[in-house]
């Protein structure tokens, strides 16, 4: 009897250690911010995509005929199932593209306006900006960009996501999925975190008429 006491006795402080350490660590991907500098590569590709997309212009129209089908359709559901209902839209606006493989592929990001428009293939990156203004033109505040690295068996690959913040909590949209992510996948490592707020913007000189 005093000896199993004893042992249970000495087990106690790494109970502890554990049990704080546990409190402490936050949880994965919930809270996560940059683990690092963004390269300027990326700044300037988001840059772009910023000074080429014009919500209220001419070339955004189709974007805007599809995007307001979602809001009306959705306007008295919850807001996860407003997320879902854009997801499942970008979805059907994306699977035509699989016919016309004779089309270039994209030089630069695509923009909303040109996500639905363009014959050429979709990227993950062109899915998950479309998922961004998308959602924050539905009324979305709390919208991120987040890449980082996806472990599988035969390595890493990059990976690309939107995430927003709901009523219900975080959400991610990711390309070829149908269904909603209330969560990454565990094999999901992010490093980067893009918004339109977080990262410096390298605004072009104005123009001039003369």
């Amino acid at each position: 009897m005093a000896d199993t006491l004893w042992r249970g006795l000495k087990s106690l402080p790494v109970l502890l250690f554990f049990a704080v350490w546990a409190l402490l660590t936050p949880a994965q991907a919930q809270t996560l911010q940059m683990t690092g500098p963004i390269p300027t590569s990326r700044i300037q590709q988001w840059d772009d995509v910023l000074h080429r997309y014009d919500p209220a212009g001419a070339a955004a129209l189709s974007w805007r005929l599809q995007l307001r089908e979602v809001a009306t359709r959705s306007q008295s559901m919850r807001d996860h199932e407003r997320v879902l209902a854009l997801q499942l839209r970008l979805h059907a606006m994306e699977s035509p593209r699989y016919v016309w493989p004779e089309y270039p592929a994209p030089k630069g990001w695509l923009t909303p306006a040109e996500f639905a428009t363009t014959r050429g293939p979709i990227r993950d990156v062109d899915f998950a900006i479309a998922a961004y203004f998308g959602l924050k033109e539905m009324g979305f505040d709390d919208v991120a960009l987040m890449s980082g690295w996806r472990t599988t068996a035969t390595g890493k690959t990059g990976f690309i996501v939107t995430r927003v913040r709901t009523s219900a909590g975080y959400s991610y949209l990711e390309r070829g999925q149908k269904v909603l992510l209330l969560e990454l996948p565990a094999n999901y490592q992010p490093r980067l975190v893009l918004t339109t707020e977080n990262i410096r913007i390298v605004r072009r000189p104005p123009q001039t008429n003369e």
